[in-house]
């Protein structure tokens, strides 16, 4: 009998669910949109909203199960990610006492700019301890005995109780990874409303009655601590050996590595996972962004075609669209480098070139920090940028690094894969590595050392600010 799996994203405009077995095949699938209120940099959302889409897409898929033949019997556990940075406001019992306040909601920057002053400009991230501090300072909201990550009010509906949140979902409320604890600058009075933490992974309990007769799901199924949407769709990438690499390629590059150091890089942050792994990262400003910027009304498709003539190019560009650039190197003052003169194809050659030779130079920045032996990781490409397999093929070429296209990078898929690394792989690498696949693998065919020395040569004036 097949062990299956449920995994629940709480996506940034929806739910998705889905059920997979042991293997990483997806027997079901449903989503279903959830409606925010959005005005003057406010963003919230109604949480009671998501559980009715919670169990909606979990009884669509249970009930795809029994047409095609299984039991809820087979289900083995279910995990659940959520957006980073969400606050839900509650009373101790768990019920809402507000609306969410989403991930993008500009409500606490002002708080966060006045820490930052006090502390460090990495505080400006802590989205959720900017909306706590709000939400302690203005009289006009209910008082709130308790603010939860959206994933953690979920779970309390599935088990039914109160349950801790994982340090994934914590790090914005102010989580130290090192300390293992809230910062201690957080003010007292805001502490004491955060929720206690656990390691991603963990069995938070059981789903209670009314949520099983809610969703379909059975009586007793293991609830496990999840992590944060990004994290969950690294997870469904693949990478599961150190030194790997989960870089998403959109309209900037963002990269996940790994690693079993955390570094202290001051260009790095660092994410962690069960088993004593550390996912250390870090984003560009630079990605697919001139695209739509440069070409745009371009098909795609035919540029591609028309660009591999010029491949390798002879053309040095910066493909940068915005002024200042974060990752590789920190430089306000960065601005895009771009001959006068080329022709639309040469154009486009030049800057799939150029956003591979960025990508590289991360690359070398991130296995020095790491204490990586230099291109031992593979990539595990995501993003719009990777259903390109000429540009694909480029970046493994000038990378010097294999390069595969996941089968499936959905949140709900890598939440999947942790409900089954804690019920029934014995490791979360081991799991990634047994249920997540790859369409299409790229191999280095030919080296372009010419190629990345120039682009070297040509961004050196930004690599001492």
């Amino acid at each position: 009998m097949e062990h299956l799996f449920v995994g629940i994203d709480l996506g940034k405009s929806g739910i998705r669910t889905l059920i997979v077995d042991e293997i990483g095949q997806i027997h079901a699938q449903a989503s279903c949109p959830v409606q925010g209120d959005r005005r003057n940099g406010l963003h919230r959302q109604n949480p009671e909203e998501w559980w009715q889409a919670v169990c909606s897409t979990v009884s669509a898929c249970i009930s795809h199960l029994k047409r095609c033949g299984a039991s809820t019997s087979q289900l083995r556990g279910v995990s659940i990610d959520g957006t980073s940075g969400t606050v839900v406001p509650t009373d101790r019992g768990g019920q809402c006492t507000g609306p969410a306040i989403m991930y993008d909601d500009t409500s606490g920057r002002e708080f966060l700019t006045e820490l930052s002053r006090t502390h460090s400009t990495a505080v400006l991230s802590l989205s959720a301890l900017g909306t706590a501090y709000c939400l302690k300072n203005d009289n006009s909201q209910p008082v709130s005995s308790q603010l939860l990550p959206q994933a953690t009010w979920l779970c309390r509906q599935l088990v039914g109780s109160v349950v801790p949140t994982d340090y994934s979902n914590a790090l914005k409320f102010g989580y130290d990874l090192e300390k293992s604890q809230y910062y201690t600058w957080i003010k007292p009075a805001i502490r004491e409303q955060l929720p206690a933490v656990v390691e991603p992974g963990t069995i938070l309990g059981e789903l209670c009655r009314k949520a099983s007769e809610q969703t379909q799901l059975p009586e007793g199924l293991p609830l496990v601590a999840g992590v944060t949407d990004g994290v969950a769709s690294c997870i469904a990438s693949g990478l599961h050996q150190s030194g790997d690499y989960s870089t998403s390629l959109g309209s900037t590059l963002v990269f996940k590595s790994l690693s079993e150091n955390r570094s202290s890089h001051p260009l790095l942050y660092s994410h962690k996972l069960p088993g004593g792994y550390w996912l250390p990262g870090a984003a560009s400003n630079t990605g697919a962004s001139w695209i739509k910027t440069w070409f745009p009304d371009a098909d795609l498709p035919r540029m591609d075609a028309e660009a591999v003539r010029y491949l390798p190019s002879k053309d040095t560009v910066y493909p940068l669209t915005l002024e200042g650039e974060r990752f590789p190197f920190a430089n306000s003052g960065a601005r895009a480098i771009l001959p006068p003169g080329l022709s639309n194809a040469r154009k486009f050659a030049a800057c799939l070139q150029g956003t591979a030779c960025l990508e590289r130079m991360a690359y070398t920045l991130l296995d020095d920090a790491l204490n990586v032996p230099p291109g031992q990781g593979e990539v595990y490409s995501t993003g719009g940028g990777s259903y390109s397999d000429i540009w694909m093929q480029l970046r493994a070429d000038l990378c010097q690094r294999v390069y595969h296209r996941p089968a499936c990078t959905e949140a709900a898929f890598g939440a999947a894969i942790l409900a089954a690394a804690a019920t029934r792989h014995s490791t979360l690498p081991g799991a990634i590595q047994r249920m997540a696949h790859q369409s299409k693998t790229f191999r280095p065919r030919r080296e372009l050392e010419e190629a990345y020395a120039g682009f070297v040569r040509s961004v050196q004036p930004f690599l001492s600010p």
